[in-house]
């Protein structure tokens, strides 16, 4: 925090937001495409996107 400038016991606002992107990085339309064409692989991105959101 100091490298931001803030003092301890100094209060701050944030904000929480829905990360648009369910991987946490951009992911072109094209991969999205071709991923939903494979019923294994989405399979397993939806089992990997259910197990991050248990640590979000």
């Amino acid at each position: 925090m100091s490298d931001l400038g803030i003092l301890t016991g100094e209060k701050v606002a944030f904000e929480i937001f829905e990360d648009p992107d369910p991987l946490g990085v951009a992911v072109p339309e094209v991969l999205n495409a071709l991923l939903a064409q494979d019923e294994v692989v989405e399979r397993a991105l939806e089992f990997f996107e259910a197990e991050r959101e248990k640590w979000v």
